[in-house]
């Protein structure tokens, strides 16, 4: 692993000799291979990959296809909002078959006159009704609940909206670890570390709050594109950190944390049965990114030698 360094003169007005230093001699002759504070970088460094699992993980419970149907129309009398939660189902769905099994239609109802208080009449004929298209759905809260499936009914004709949410954090993550690569080559590693964790925060938070499908999906393209960018550069100053012997460090921790990160989003999801909070708790771990303004380097220990003694 070598280095072009240009030495400047005292004035350090004028560059005059051009030296090639052999960073991996350095690390193991002067400065140390995996010194407590080389070592406790890479360990902060690699922690963005915990803090950062949860956002991606979230997708698996706020997007969940919970069970659907039809919920009563808007003008439903009297009569139809007393009868109980079953007694509507039986009378309002029809049933269908479904891999064998017999399962309550999710996308139509019967069509019946719902301004009627003639509740007799109408379970004497709801069989031999016609059936027609939701106008609205309840949705099954036993496990989960507010989800953004229920939040902006993505069910029947909008399904398909389902798995295009799910797919913004794989479409970001190569977005992310292209920019990522390119940014900390031609801009500095800190400052590409420190943008890409600390800027995607706001954006998680209005996500979480969005009005619309829209804006969601396009505030999470730009948090996970972040998070991968992070990933990226926190794994290559993590390298640059330490010598030969502990360059393997940064690339086994990254997995190793992300894998934590995960077991405790599990965690959270099992204890947390709503939407908004549960991603509040999973958000509150990126506000450890900003201690990186504090604890990662201005200045690589390798630049700091080479310019302290050349």
């Amino acid at each position: 692993m070598e280095l072009n360094y240009v030495s400047p003169k005292k004035d350090s007005t004028l560059l005059h000799s051009r030296h090639r230093v052999n960073l991996d001699f350095v690390f193991t002759s002067y400065i140390g291979e995996g010194g407590r504070y080389q070592i406790f970088l890479v360990v902060i460094l690699a922690c963005n990959a915990l803090c950062s699992a949860g956002i991606y993980m979230d997708i698996l419970w706020v997007a969940d296809p919970k069970p659907h149907w039809c919920a009563l129309p808007k003008n439903a009398s009297q009569a139809w909002k007393n009868l109980s939660q079953e007694q509507r189902l039986d009378l309002t769905i029809p049933w269908v078959e479904k891999d064998g099994k017999l399962s309550r239609e999710s996308c139509t109802m019967f069509d019946l006159n719902y301004t009627s208080n003639d509740m007799d009449y109408i379970t004497r004929v709801h069989n031999n009704s016609a059936a027609r298209k939701c106008e609205s759905w309840e949705f099954d809260m036993s496990e989960f609940n507010g989800t953004i499936v229920e939040k902006w009914s993505m069910v029947c004709d909008k399904r398909i909206l389902i798995a295009t949410s799910q797919s913004v954090s794989l479409a970001a993550n190569p977005v992310g670890a292209i920019l990522g690569g390119l940014l900390t080559d031609r801009f500095g590693r800190r400052k590409i570390t420190l943008i890409a964790s600390i800027l995607p925060i706001p954006f998680r938070v209005l996500a979480i709050f969005a009005p619309n499908l829209t804006l969601y999906m396009a505030c999470m393209f730009i948090v996970c594109a972040g998070y991968m960018a992070t990933y990226i550069s926190t794994v290559v100053l993590g390298v640059e950190i330490v010598g030969p012997s502990y360059r393997y460090l940064p690339g086994l921790l990254g997995p190793m944390m992300w894998s934590a990160g995960a077991v405790v989003s599990v965690g959270l999801a099992y204890f947390i049965r709503e939407r908004i909070t549960l991603q509040l708790a999973l958000t509150a771990p990126l506000l450890f990114f900003l201690s990186y303004i504090c604890l990662i380097p201005g200045m690589l220990l390798i630049h700091y030698f080479i310019l302290k003694y050349m």
